[in-house]
């Protein structure tokens, strides 16, 4: 019998049959068992999503070379990724509003898995370009619900350690990838096509991910609570013996919560009453952050280059800073859970605005090479962080829809970025890059502390006070 008085398999009481009791068992249950299993599952799927969108870089050379894409073509490529990563994120996100997480990720896991497949057999540059939007459609979503799964499952206290483990496991993808590919695209003009192959075998994840529960927290928010019962002793049982875990503790309902009881649901309803703050926050810092990474991420070694690093220097630099990606997620892991999100927040933004003045005005390769390697592993450490804050920001009625709404807006800041960046350098030249740096993660840092701060304000009031939906 559990401490709600019911028994396992047995609907909860009426007294029970509350967000908050669904979001206080969650919270109590250790990380071993199913909710490791989920971890693991979130990781892999990152692992796929992440590795799948940097494997058109990795292999474009070989392309060009077989295939013969001008530049244009692979730009050509890139932009549509983006496009289907912005369609993605935003039907995917509103679907599993509507039919729940884990359909969602089923059917994207199986088109992204499918689609980088498919890239095996093309050679026309069209076919190429629809191909690309098709899988990144699979992508995007299952990114967004990955994320919004992730942390709805997760106690609040692990929601960022666990991003960050999934996040650095999808890194290690892109590695994986990168690293395959030094070995298997000299072997002959095909060889690029093993890279987009890798991609197919993240269908194995499938049957992984059928043996995880539906989210309770959603279930309960569609008024299945039945369901959602029987979704979270599955859970419990997977996890830990039921009798050797601890009562739930009364948890804190969030104001977006509490208005959502009332709420439709509708995706309206993400931009009126006290929604709008967040989501408004939230689209500036996908949009700053976006055309930050993709920026210091896709540019590099043009930036490098006009700044007059010689080809030897240049890839040194973009060597040693590779290796700052990982161990700032591992970083985001192991402080997540030791200091305030809003204070690390603060800290991550502060310290990336220097490290961008650093890099874009500072002649010296060493300082250059260390301000390099501070970005990737600042980005690294602040991404989950963000997407952990984003998904809370939320009820679980609208979390997917409000996520894929404002990583959304960011890919189609990424649709834009290059054409952008490409003018301002050529206008400005690289000694901009520096000051566009500090002003945006000022931007960003400022947003971000005012949506951390929003939220502490809406944990004030006590469950007992209310009757909506605690811990969505």
């Amino acid at each position: 019998m559990s401490e709600d008085g019911s028994t396992p398999g047995a609907p909860a009481p009426d007294g029970a049959r509350r967000g908050e009791d669904i979001a206080g068992r969650l919270a109590r249950l250790p990380t071993r068992g199913m909710s490791r299993r989920l971890v693991v599952a979130m990781a892999i799927a990152f692992f796929f999503d992440l590795g799948d969108q940097g494997a058109l870089g990795i292999a474009a050379p070989a392309m060009r070379a077989q295939l013969g894409f001008e530049l244009s073509d692979i730009a050509l490529l890139v932009s549509s990724t983006f496009v289907g990563l912005l369609i993605g994120a935003l039907t995917g996100g509103r679907l599993a509003d509507r039919i729940g997480r884990l359909p969602v990720m089923w059917a994207s896991l199986a088109v992204a898995s499918v689609g980088s497949g498919l890239h095996v057999l093309m050679n026309d540059l069209v076919a190429f370009a629809v191909l690309r939007v098709v899988s990144a459609i699979g992508m995007g979503a299952l990114f967004v619900v990955a994320v919004t799964y992730l942390v709805e499952m997760s106690p609040t206290h692990r929601r960022t350690t666990r991003t960050a483990i999934a996040y650095f496991v999808g890194m290690m993808g892109t590695a994986v990838i990168a690293t395959t590919a030094r070995f298997v695209i000299p072997l002959g003009p095909d060889g690029w096509r093993v890279v987009f192959a890798i991609g197919a075998l993240g269908l194995l994840l499938l049957p992984l991910l059928k043996r995880l529960p539906e989210s309770p927290l959603w279930l309960a928010s569609r008024g299945r609570l039945d369901d959602a019962y029987a979704a979270l002793q599955k859970f419990e049982a997977g996890t830990a013996p039921v009798e050797t875990l601890p009562p739930p503790q009364p948890l804190a309902v969030p104001a977006p919560a509490r208005q959502a009881a009332q709420s439709t649901g509708a995706w309206r309803d993400l931009f009126r009453g006290s929604l709008l703050s967040p989501m408004l926050l939230l689209i500036v810092v996908w949009i700053v952050f976006s055309m930050l990474t993709q920026t210091f991420n896709s540019w590099l070694p043009t930036i490098l280059q006009l700044r007059g690093f010689s080809g030897e220097t240049l890839l040194t630099i973009t060597a040693v800073a590779l290796y700052g990606a990982p161990l700032g997620s591992l970083a985001a892991f192991l402080l997540g859970t030791r200091f305030r999100r809003r204070a690390m927040l603060a800290g991550v933004t502060a310290a990336a605005a220097l490290s961008g003045i650093l890099f874009g005005l500072v002649p010296a390769a060493g300082l250059v090479a260390t301000a390099t390697f501070a970005q990737f592993f600042l980005i690294a450490w602040f991404a989950p962080m963000l997407n952990a804050t984003m998904a809370e920001s939320f009820p679980s009625r609208l979390r997917s829809s409000g996520s894929g709404t404002a990583f959304g807006a960011g890919r189609l800041a990424n649709i834009v970025a290059p054409f952008t960046v490409a003018a301002a350098l050529t206008a400005l030249g690289p000694g901009f890059i520096g000051w566009f740096m500090v002003v945006g993660w000022i931007v960003v840092g400022v947003a971000c502390v005012a949506l951390q701060r929003l939220q502490e304000r809406r944990l004030s009031v006590p469950v007992a006070a209310t009757t909506g939906a605690a811990g969505e």
